[in-house]
């Protein structure tokens, strides 16, 4: 009877390891995948808040990237809490080899989708 006791407790060590080795290994992946910042750069900056929120607006050769999505624009609104950009005039979105072109857009940064 004493020989199962040890048994039944390294199965469940071994199982319970296991499962904090995935959490370990999977969750700070994927926590870091969803903070990659969005970088703006631009010819001018301006900032103002609208309704308690901060926001930024880029002008002129703007250029957003995001982990490998780059957009370019003539401006850039930029909702930083939401982590949102209205994009202004021939706006192109690049992702590894989708190209997406037009006149005015929206990127949602914590999703990486535009549309």
């Amino acid at each position: 009877m004493n020989n199962c006791k040890p048994s039944k407790f390294k199965e469940w060590f071994t199982i319970h390891f296991f499962a904090l080795v995935l959490v370990v290994l999977f969750f700070p992946a994927k926590a870091a995948a969803q903070e990659d910042p969005v970088i703006v750069t631009g010819n001018e900056l301006f900032g103002r808040v609208e309704n308690g929120y901060s926001v930024r607006e880029v002008v002129g050769n703007v250029v957003l990237r995001q982990g490998n999505v780059v957009i370019t624009c003539d401006r850039a609104i930029q909702f930083l809490a939401a982590n949102n950009a209205r994009l202004i005039g021939r706006v192109v979105v690049t992702q590894d080899t989708l190209t997406i072109r037009t006149d005015e857009g929206f990127y949602y940064g914590n999703e990486r989708r535009a549309f």
